[in-house]
């Protein structure tokens, strides 16, 4: 099958390797794909220029982009569609090419 959403090309893309992939694109949008359907679950619109670049964040659901707008966003993506940005990481002086998350351990 194929996965049509974005209206631009598509820049990264990640999977939780199980349920979902996620897609970034030149239309500023991140997607939320089914891996069963190949259905997108949801659009994430707050970015102002093209995602660069995506990972997972540690916990379920969560989605780091980075963006040539020069923005990082965090996205909790359980509840697509209507899925939200928590927290924006502002302030970098070019575009956010790498995003990476780890987990401390105890």
């Amino acid at each position: 099958g194929q996965m049509r959403q974005h209206t631009s090309a598509v820049l990264c893309m990640v999977t939780d390797g199980l349920r979902y992939v996620y897609t970034g694109g030149g239309d500023y949008e991140l997607c939320k794909w089914s891996v069963d359907s190949l259905q997108c679950e949801g659009v994430m619109r707050k970015h102002r220029s093209p995602i660069l670049c995506m990972c997972l964040g540690c916990d379920d659901g969560y989605v780091i982009t980075g963006s040539k707008d020069r923005d990082a966003y965090i996205w909790n993506t359980s509840n697509a569609p209507t899925a939200a940005c928590t927290h924006t990481l502002s302030g970098h002086d070019a575009a956010v090419t790498c995003v990476c998350a780890s987990r401390e351990e105890d």
